[in-house]
């Protein structure tokens, strides 16, 4: 199903989908319109700390992705892509939670 971020932010899209299939969570019925969407699952920090090594892997191989969140597509410094990812993470990753309850 697309929404609006795909139609948007396409790669966006992809990585969001991804952190919904970390978390078992169906990417199609979330509603990211909501303010707190991101509270609706959580990860473990290890789950988070995959997703971010993906994450950067994910950027430094993909100008697309990195010209739709970093506006800089040439860009594959290792330490900011870490710091990006790290702010992405905040900005939209699920909540922490030592054991996965849902």
């Amino acid at each position: 199903m697309e929404n609006k971020i795909e139609k948007e932010l396409p790669e966006t899209g992809k990585i969001l989908k991804i952190m919904c299939n970390k978390v078992g969570a169906d990417y199609g019925k979330i509603d990211f319109k909501k303010v707190d969407w991101f509270y609706e699952y959580s990860w473990t920090e290890k789950e988070q700390y995959n997703f971010k090594k993906w994450l950067i892997n994910y950027w430094k191989n993909n100008s697309k992705a990195r010209l739709e969140m970093l506006s800089l597509p040439s860009l594959t410094d290792k330490e900011i892509l870490e710091k990006a990812a790290s702010w992405f993470i905040l900005d939209f990753g699920w909540k922490i939670n030592l054991k996965r309850t849902k």
